[in-house]
């Protein structure tokens, strides 16, 4: 769904037709060139290239898309097209510059580059179009959750995923730091004079990030779990009522 139209109903529109042309793209990218290609007989970082090529490729074009087709109410289908578009060239093209030796950068320039375009022209194709009335009430629907979801049991359950994220990322650093960091900044005469962790090194600070990224995103997920679960909630309220009647009907 990109600004209300469903790919499923409607597979004929813009957005659907690039996500296919991207797809078609990619499968003639990564395609084998000859029989003696294969899992056994292609070094394992010639395909640990191939899959982050492949993963960054389509989250430069699709991911700007999927994630404001949800949450923006001025995205276009045009500009989802185009958004799309030039988040694939501008992160192939790139890339294969830097392949064929004509310019070297860092593995992350293309997809940062990918993905700044792709949002910088999603905002620009999106600001001279509009959003039709359809298309802005089905995306108020997918933020309306179904009845069968509306339960205090199951919202219970749910949330027991993202508390266990809040649990590894508590405990994956201390762990990190006994069997990693340290060890490793000892072998490396890293460590501390008083045998303490060195926090200069980029070993210890990433132990760090990963408290920094789980922690914070677990107990968001929470709330929104919560508020859009809560069958105690105003607004679930109205949709369990809405529900009852029509089953009366």
């Amino acid at each position: 769904m990109v600004a209300g139209i469903t790919f499923m109903k409607k597979p004929e529109n813009m957005p659907q037709k690039a996500a296919s042309f991207v797809m078609r793209l990619l499968q003639i990218l990564i395609r084998p060139t000859g029989p003696q290609l294969d899992a056994k007989t292609v070094p394992m970082n010639s395909m640990n290239q191939k899959m982050l090529f492949i993963g960054t490729v389509y989250a430069s074009s699709w991911g700007p898309v999927g994630l404001m087709s949800i949450w923006s109410k001025r995205i276009t289908k045009d500009a989802a097209f185009w958004g799309m578009f030039s988040g694939f060239f501008m992160n192939v093209i790139p890339a294969t510059i830097d392949y064929l030796g004509i310019y070297h950068m860092p593995e992350y320039y293309p997809p940062v580059i990918g993905t700044v375009v792709s949002i910088a022209v999603i905002l620009v194709v999106s600001a001279r179009g509009t959003v039709s009335r359809e298309e802005n009430i089905y995306r108020l629907r997918l933020h309306r959750p179904p009845p069968s979801d509306i339960d205090l049991a199951k919202t219970r359950i749910t949330l027991l995923a993202p508390l266990g994220l809040i649990v590894y990322g508590v405990a994956m650093p201390l762990l990190l730091l006994k069997y990693y960091v340290i060890p490793y900044q000892i072998g490396t005469g890293e460590i501390s004079p008083d045998g303490s962790v060195n926090w200069n090194t980029g070993e210890a600070l990433i132990t760090l990030t990963i408290f920094m990224l789980h922690v914070p995103l677990a107990l968001m997920a929470m709330k929104v779990i919560w508020d859009r679960y809560d069958p105690r909630s105003n607004r679930n309220q109205k949709i369990l009522r809405r529900a009852f009647l029509k089953e009366k009907i």
